[in-house]
């Protein structure tokens, strides 16, 4: 066996058994200490230098860390005067992703805690090193030490939680499997009655053009154009579409800005970036950058498309998506895992292979030239999302019949702890009733 010690100062605690492990002489021991140790070495014994903390700028590393810690505290801080004018809840419902749940079991070290949990980041398999025209800049070992960095706080609050949520399969899973039965699955839920086909309606843009239906427009929609959402696959489609479909008006949603990876090196932005590559390709008059529009824009922008282009890196996926199914919007989407979950190929949608040369075209020029076959799939997607994504008849009453049944539950062990002697009776199917009625 291959054994090591890690210890400030070394032995310490672990003198017994190391010594033990030694005289067994069948092992292979090594230990880890710092340099001011003056303790006499058992075995192979190396050490590491502390630097000077007053001199020590903050890693990078730390950074992220750091202001979750800082709004842990403020968060604890408020709990603390909370429960100083009596509040002492049984349950709390918290989102622990900027690290506000971090202390708040020294405040409240009894109620049952719940996470809603979005992304457990890898060093490789998800979104990191997805995209091959955006290498890390970082060696292997930097690399997992980042990605370990960023999951300090998901590791420490997925460990003090009793029961985390999450919207989707997939994401569950990006968890440690050790974690993953505590999670339970339940979308945030999809108002179907709103993200609705709008009938007969027409869109004016500041170019003049007036769109509707019976128009051939492609449409994206990112939060942010950048390449986790594939905004550049996206450009590099539109030379061969227009030369195929001249009268083709695209309409591309989103900001300037960027919601995940790095800016640029260079400074701008990536919509800029990336636009200006291809802008001499096509004619950029027909090409509608709309900025952040109203929901209610976008619903009316989802009835009139023809198709609707989705790229993401293996990452969480965009409510735009399920918003565009819903609007019963023929949706062309890349070929990956988290996707997948959502859109079934040639049933919910069109999938396409991410790095194979014109596969994104193939399937957008599938539903431009048969309009039937493309309002078929349209219909099967917002039937898709009613009938498991809908806000009100789905995912609503399932995160209340959850809920109803933890703190039923949770309330039906502290009765029984206080009447140990009490013969056990079933507590917990009334409780729940009682507590999905206050719900």
């Amino acid at each position: 066996m291959k054994i090591l010690f890690i210890h400030n100062n070394f032995p310490g605690q672990f003198r017994h058994v190391a010594q033990h492990l030694l005289r067994a002489g069948k092992h292979v021991l090594k230990a880890i200490t710092v340099d001011t140790n003056r303790q006499p070495a058992l075995f192979d014994t190396r050490s590491y230098t502390l630097p000077d903390a007053r001199r020590l700028n903050p890693t990078p590393l730390v950074l992220d860390f750091q202001s979750k810690v800082i709004r842990g505290e403020c968060v604890a801080r408020i709990a603390a005067n909370l429960k100083s004018e009596g509040f002492i809840p049984d349950l709390i419902v918290a989102h622990p992703g900027w690290g506000e749940t971090l202390f708040i079991r020294a405040v409240y070290p009894d109620a049952k805690l719940l996470h809603y949990l979005e992304f457990f980041y890898h060093a490789e398999g998800h979104d990191v090193g997805f995209d091959p025209a955006f290498p890390s800049a970082q060696d292997p070992l930097s690399l997992e030490f980042r990605i370990a960095a960023k999951n300090f706080n998901a590791r420490l609050t997925l460990e003090d939680c009793d029961f985390a949520l999450s919207p989707t399969q997939w994401q569950a899973r990006t968890y440690p499997a050790r974690q993953q039965e505590k999670i339970k699955v339940i979308h945030d839920g999809i108002d179907t009655q709103f993200c609705a086909p709008v009938p007969d309606v027409t869109m004016r843009f500041s170019s003049g053009a007036v769109l509707c239906k019976s128009d051939l427009v492609l449409t994206f929609v990112a939060r942010n154009l950048e390449p986790y959402r594939g905004y550049h696959w996206f450009l590099d489609a539109l030379p061969s579409l227009f030369d195929a479909h001249p009268n083709l008006h695209v309409v591309i949603v989103g900001g300037n800005g960027v919601s995940y990876g790095p800016p640029p090196k260079e400074g701008g932005s990536w919509r800029e970036k990336f636009w200006q590559s291809v802008r001499d390709k096509v004619p950029a008059a027909q090409v509608h950058f709309v900025g952040k529009i109203p929901h209610t824009e976008l619903i009316k922008l989802f009835s009139i498309s023809t198709a609707h282009v989705y790229c993401t890196y293996p990452f969480v996926v965009s409510w735009s998506l399920l918003e565009a199914m819903s609007c019963g919007c023929p949706v062309v989407a890349n070929r990956v895992p988290p996707v997948e979950e959502i859109v079934t190929h040639e049933a919910t949608g069109l999938l396409f292979d991410t790095f194979t040369p014109g596969a994104m075209v193939a399937q957008i020029e599938r539903l431009f030239k048969d309009r039937q076959f493309a309002e078929k799939i349209g219909m099967q997607a917002r039937a898709h999302i009613v009938s498991k994504y809908d806000l009100k008849s789905v995912c609503i009453p399932q995160q209340l019949h959850w809920l109803g049944g933890l703190v039923g539950e949770a309330l039906a062990q502290a009765q029984r702890a206080q009447a140990p002697t009490e013969r056990e009776r079933p507590h917990f199917a009334e409780d729940r009733v009682r507590v999905m009625a206050a719900l």
